[in-house]
């Protein structure tokens, strides 16, 4: 806290925890943990003055000109505009296929126009990418909390959207009346894709699948429709 209130910065903190103290954390974890003690960060964060430029003594209007089209086949189509965050507010996004070792991932614009990579573990920890260039800009806290708050409503609305898809009717699961051995539940599953089979649960092996003859693998989106009508029909039969 002393040293964050006499203007180091956190790279710099970041390297003494790490040199002097061995306590290595990522600059996300540095600045959720600075972000509770008592920093003046309104003064840190507080933008120089730039220098003031002489004025530019004022124009003559020129007179106005009308305007000529050009001709139908000159005129170049528009690049589409990127999107981009509302002000004070994070844009957030999610990867197809997430990151090696992780549940979720994708990519996030700050407030400030600071763009990074997000990431959460298979324990529900949420992590930033670190940046290899120990001099770029970093998101301030403000940045962080347009992030968490945006990224809960975009996990939120993710949600609703996979549970439209999965109760959609493409996804049909029937529960057996008839437990066969070695499991605890079991039944029929036909898949949103197209893939049909038999689906299991055992205490040993988890969910498993027998597909039938001929029938294309589950896709990974297969797989989570299929936990949500499981559950839907579990809750029918008052099984959940």
């Amino acid at each position: 806290m002393e040293k964050l209130n006499e203007g180091m910065s956190l790279s710099d903190l970041q390297t003494i925890l790490t040199k002097e103290y061995n306590q290595r954390m990522t600059y996300f974890e540095l600045r959720m943990l600075a972000a509770q003690l008592k920093v003046d960060w309104e003064k840190r964060d507080r933008p120089k003055p730039k220098p003031k430029a002489d004025p530019i003594p004022p124009q003559p209007t020129p007179p106005p000109q009308e305007e000529t089209p050009l001709p139908e086949e000159e005129v170049e189509p528009e690049e589409p505009v990127a999107e981009k965050p509302t002000p004070g507010q994070a844009l957030v996004t999610f990867h197809d296929t997430p990151l090696p070792g992780t549940a979720l991932s994708g990519d996030v614009t700050f407030p400030s126009g600071i763009k990074s990579r997000w990431f959460m573990d298979r324990m529900g920890q949420l992590g930033l990418e670190e940046n290899a260039d120990a001099n770029a800009e970093q998101p301030s806290n403000e940045d962080l909390e347009a992030f968490q708050q945006a990224l809960q409503l975009a996990m939120r609305q993710r949600s609703e959207e996979m549970m439209k898809k999965a109760l959609d009717g493409r996804t049909k699961v029937e529960i057996s009346s008839i437990v066969k051995p070695g499991y605890q539940l079991n039944g029929t599953v036909q898949f949103a894709s197209g893939a049909k089979g038999e689906w299991f649960i055992s205490q040993q092996e988890g969910l498993t699948f027998s597909l039938d003859e001929g029938s294309t693998q589950p896709t990974p989106e297969d797989k989570k429709f299929f936990q949500i009508v499981l559950q839907s029909e579990m809750r029918k039969k008052g099984m959940a």
